[in-house]
């Protein structure tokens, strides 16, 4: 039987040229990597709620019209909240979902150039990034102190990163 002669090993350098988007933790990319500030990734997420609250104004507006009648009935009025929250709820969690599952960012990361990829290096995927949108929420429940778990942690990970398995990396 023959046997086929086997390739060199491939060079560290030529993995990342090959791949630009795609970064593996070896021992000596290890010492370029840059974790995102809190500060960034507090920004990026701040205009990506900007924009999902601009959505959910829009649809609300363009399918409820006139809603000044619910504000005499505190019970439609109380449906109208509950309806508003649903939506803002199913946008933002649709949003974060596709652009970090295609993307591994967001419009507000990529204007902050930052990045989400796995802890061991790799893009995130859609069922990763569906995981980390819904932790979004395990992190803002107690007054945003997930968020905040960020500023202490060695590699900037939010509850949401360590729930999901990611890491925000500058991007360089």
């Amino acid at each position: 039987m023959d046997t086929l002669p086997s390739a060199p090993a491939p060079h560290p350098e030529d993995i990342q040229a090959a791949s630009p988007d795609v970064i593996a933790f070896t021992p000596l990319l290890m010492e370029r990597i840059r974790y995102a500030s809190f500060f960034r990734r507090f920004s990026a997420y701040f205009l990506d709620n900007l924009l999902v609250a601009a959505f959910t104004c829009f649809v609300t507006a363009a399918t409820l019209g006139d809603i000044t009648a619910a504000f005499a009935d505190f019970d439609k009025l109380l449906f109208l909240a509950e309806l508003v929250y649903g939506l803002h709820s199913a946008a933002f969690i649709g949003y974060f979902t596709i652009t970090t599952g295609s993307s591994g960012q967001t419009v507000g990361k990529y204007l902050l150039g930052v990045k989400v990829i796995l802890d061991g290096g790799g893009e995130i995927g859609y069922a990763r990034a569906f995981v980390r949108s819904l932790s979004y929420f395990v992190s803002g429940f107690f007054v945003y102190l997930g968020f905040l778990s960020a500023i202490f942690s060695k590699k900037s990970q939010a509850v949401h990163d360590l729930i999901s398995g990611t890491v925000v990396l500058e991007k360089n």
